[in-house]
């Protein structure tokens, strides 16, 4: 179901619950009277059934706590992505050291991407429409961590000439500071796109930090030629049917959605790189 409607749901037996406990389960254990409706009932001879109503209860719940998944589907796809990721990283990066082709900057063509959860679950799609980009995407990562890979990845040489930044659903407050840092440190030869985050939480809200990185990101993309506009934020809004049942910020609550929504965040990022490919670099 919806968020909101799990949320009402949650709310309303959490009430219903709590009243059957307070009045009628605890008194009744305690050997008293119960209270319904501040009429009190004497319902002492149903102990004995109450009793034998909790105890398949108790064991309905013992077989699925020892049968339920320890791992949910959406954490064990994301592990599944951050294994594959990492064999595809290491090839990769062997690869570049190889047969690294040179430009006028000495710079291996091709996209290096760097996110958090949402681009890590887009990777399978991502590799699909973009079977060269390389791709260092972590759950929780927000601009400032996501700058401890960039600056080690600008010093071991890696990054390929379209350098895409994912990230910013986890906001952080210092967003433009971070953000003049990607433009700042960004080596020659390169280009900078980025991928504008998306919260459905906070969509539309002008003083939400993730609505404010986006604005400012399209800011520096007006600044500068060498950095350009994936934007999600706006195919997300386009897209509503891929927000159903989830937590509006990882896309699809079934295959079908999941499919859906990474197949739209790939596009959004190769179109973004078929844009720029003949484009400016940094002087």
């Amino acid at each position: 179901m919806s968020n909101n409607l799990a949320a009402l749901l949650t709310t309303f037996l959490s009430f219903v619950f709590a009243a059957l406990s307070f009045y009628i389960i605890e008194p009744i254990l305690a050997g008293k009277k119960a209270t319904i409706f501040g009429t009190k009932m004497d319902l002492s001879s149903y102990l004995k059934p109450l009793f034998w109503l909790v105890v398949p209860l108790v064991l309905v719940t013992l077989v699925l706590m020892v049968f339920s998944p320890k791992v949910g589907t959406f954490e064990q796809s994301l592990t599944v992505e951050s294994l594959n990721q990492a064999q595809t990283k290491m090839q990769q990066t062997r690869a570049n050291v190889d047969q690294a082709r040179a430009t006028d900057y000495n710079v291996t063509t091709g996209s290096s991407l760097i996110g958090d959860s949402v681009a890590l679950r887009a990777s399978e799609y991502l590799k699909a429409v973009i079977p060269t980009i390389d791709i260092d995407a972590s759950v929780s990562r927000n601009l400032q961590t996501g700058m401890e890979v960039y600056n080690t990845s600008i010093s071991n040489h890696v990054l390929k000439q379209n350098v895409i930044i994912a990230l910013g659903t986890n906001p952080v407050d210092d967003f433009k500071e971070e953000l003049d840092k990607l433009v700042t440190n960004l080596p020659k030869g390169h280009r900078l796109i980025l991928v504008t985050p998306y919260d459905g939480r906070v969509a539309g809200d002008a003083n939400s930090i993730s609505v404010q990185t986006r604005q400012y990101e399209l800011e520096l993309a007006e600044k500068y030629d060498y950095v350009s506009i994936a934007d999600w934020y706006q195919v997300a809004l386009e897209n509503p049917d891929i927000w159903l049942g989830t937590d509006n910020v990882h896309f699809g609550s079934n295959a079908e959605t999941i499919k859906q929504g990474g197949e739209l965040y790939a596009n959004t990022i190769k179109t973004a790189i078929e844009k720029v490919e003949n484009g400016p670099v940094k002087p």
